[in-house]
Formats: structure tokens, sequence, C-alpha cells
């Protein structure tokens, strides 16, 4: 007698407008779907935007749990269908819990069904936000974290019901090349959780003592606040905004070294990409960016322009050091954050709930 074939695994998919193909979670649920039955379900939330932001948001200046309305309203959507339609003993894996599913809570849906999310932010967003991690997890049967820093505060809410399986990167795609870089240039990507301060001083330092050391920003329009014109003025200060999946590629193929100074972390597409493009990384030690930086490729410290200043000046004046903990940074990429090997263990995670729970 053959056994039943499993109920295929539903996916709660978000994709953003800031992402390409080759970036953010969105790409594991691609590994997931060539491994096992699966129907994806993708929160729209891009339709209107511009109207909600202009009409909605500067009417009520008011903050949905950090998400604009856009988002909040199309998570209201989904939600609204799964709590009315008859879905039972089905696995349900949200991408994105933090964007306000708290209306699953306590619900027939969250009863019937096995629930699994990924959450993304770190445990101060949560508290900013004045939200207690036993309410806001409450209906799901396991949660999945990016780093175990902060992993306490997560088992507050679902207690021996949280597994860490990190971030991953398509290092298929993210792939370093070989040319020699004449220039040095320091890329920086992104906005969330960005400590712009320490970027113009370590920049001030940088461009006022060493006039052929290149920064390539690639800061989305919109958050570039009129502070960063006083770093603006460098002619060795570059922006970029919108960049397709292979200008990124080589944004980064032609860079020495990831600067990207952090307040807060639990995984980042940006050091995880420059990892896998052969770049090492100078960053800062917070929330979960030693689950990811390790010595041999990346340097890691706390909030200090000055190191941050002479860090870069030590792989300006040694390439070969560079280079060497690039090469090492790929490794590490390839070995530990393929979307393929984390994907082997998402699925795993799948089937130890189904049996544990049935």
């Amino acid at each position: 007698m053959t056994e039943p074939t499993p109920p295929p695994i539903n996916l709660i998919r978000e994709t953003f407008s800031h992402m390409g193909h080759h970036s953010g979670y969105d790409v594991l649920f691609d590994q997931i779907t060539k491994r096992i039955p699966s129907r994806s379900t993708f929160i729209d939330h891009q339709t209107h935007v511009a109207i909600w932001k202009s009409i909605y948001w500067r009417l009520t200046k008011r903050d949905l749990l950090g998400l604009t309305p856009p988002l909040y309203h199309a998570t209201e959507r989904l939600q609204k269908k799964l709590l009315t339609g008859n879905y039972q003993n089905e696995i349900f894996h949200f991408a994105y819990w933090e964007n306000n599913f708290r209306k699953l809570n306590n619900s027939g849906f969250s009863r019937k069904n096995t629930l699994i999310a990924t959450q993304h932010q770190p445990a101060g967003w949560y508290k900013i936000h004045s939200i207690k991690p036993s309410k806001f997890f409450e209906p799901l049967n396991q949660l999945i974290v990016l780093t175990n820093h902060n992993r306490e505060f997560f088992e507050e809410g679902l207690p021996g019901r949280v597994t860490f399986i990190p971030h991953g990167v398509d290092t298929n795609f993210f792939q370093p090349i070989s040319n020699y870089k004449s220039e040095f240039r320091v890329v920086f990507v992104g906005q969330w959780l960005r400590d712009f301060n320490m970027l113009k001083k370590v920049i001030h330092l940088v461009c006022r003592n060493h006039s052929d050391i290149h920064f390539d920003l690639a800061i989305p329009k919109s958050k570039r606040t009129f502070d960063l014109m006083e770093i603006a003025g460098y002619p060795t200060v570059h922006f970029y905004e919108g960049l397709s999946d292979e200008n990124l590629l080589s944004l980064y193929q032609n860079s020495s070294l990831l600067f990207l100074p952090l307040i807060d972390a639990t995984a980042n597409n940006g050091i995880l990409e420059a990892m896998s493009t052969g770049l090492p990384i100078l960053t800062t030690n917070f929330g979960g960016t030693l689950s990811y930086c390790k010595p041999e490729y990346s340097f890691v410290s706390d909030p200090d322009a000055d190191f941050f200043y002479h860090t870069i000046l030590r792989l300006y004046f040694d390439r070969d050091l560079g280079m060497m903990m690039g090469k090492k940074g790929r490794e590490a990429a390839v070995s530990n954050f393929s979307w393929d090997k984390i994907a082997d263990q998402v699925v795993e995670l799948y089937q130890e709930i189904e049996e544990r729970d049935n």
C-alpha cells in the first residue's frame, strides 16, 4: 500500500519593489517549490502604493506597526481570506510574521491548521512598538528566527518552538570576478537599520585624507535625507538607486570592501550578497551580525569611526589581505548560506513539525 501524499505546504510570500529577483527571502520559496508540493500566495502590497502614500499617509500620519498603508491593508485582506476559508489540517509558512497577522490569534483557522512563520526584525523592533511576544506569536506552532541573538525574547512567546535557520543568498548569481581592481571602491547598500551618522563620519575621515578611495552608496532616493548632502559634495562619493540585479552584482564585483554600519540587525542581505561576491565585510557588532560575520572574512566592531577608518585604510594599503578575506567569505557563503542548503533545512523542519503535531 502506498503512503498517502502529504498535503502541500501553503507558502505566504512577499516580495518588495526595492529587491531584485535574486535578493531577499522569497528566493527561499522558489527553492522550496522545487522540492515539495506547495501552493504560493503572494501578498500584493504594491497596488496603489502611490495613492495610499499621498492621501492616507499624509492625512492620518498613523504608524501602523511601522508598515506602509498598502502593506497593512494587503495583510488585512489576506487574513480575511484565511479566516473565512475552509482550511483544515494544512500547513502554512508565513514569510514575514511581523507584518501584522495578529487577527489570526485564537481563531478557528489557527486552531485547525499548522502555522509556521519567519520573523525578520530584531527584538528591539517589537519593544519599541510595545509588542508582547506572548500575544504576537500566539497562533504559531513554530517560529523561525534568523539569528540566535535575543532568542530568549522570542522563546518567551513560544517556549521550545523557536528554530534558528539562517537567511540565505543566491550564490549562483552573486559570484566574484577575478579581474584585478585598480581602484579601491567601498560599497554601502540599503537603508533599513543603517547607521547613516556613522557612514557620514567615516566618509568625512577618508575623503579628507585620501582622494582616491571611492564610496558607492546604493541608497533609495526616498531615504536620502538632506544631511547626506554634507558627503555628497566629495567627487569620490557616488549615489545609486533602482539598480537591476545585474547592476547590483556589478557594483559588488567592482568593489574592494562592503562597509555597512548598522544600528541593529538580524540577517542582512547586503552582508550575505557581498560575502558571496567575494568582498571582505566591515560592519557593526549589533544584533545578529556575528551569526554571519566571522573573523576570517570580516571586521566587526562596536560603533567606532576611528576603527572603521583605519580598517578601510588597512585594506586599501594591503589589497592581498582583502582578496584573501573575500575568498574565505565566498567559501563561507557557499558552505553555510546558499539557498540550496537553507531550503533543505526548512523542508526538514516542515517534516519534523508534521510528525510532532500529528
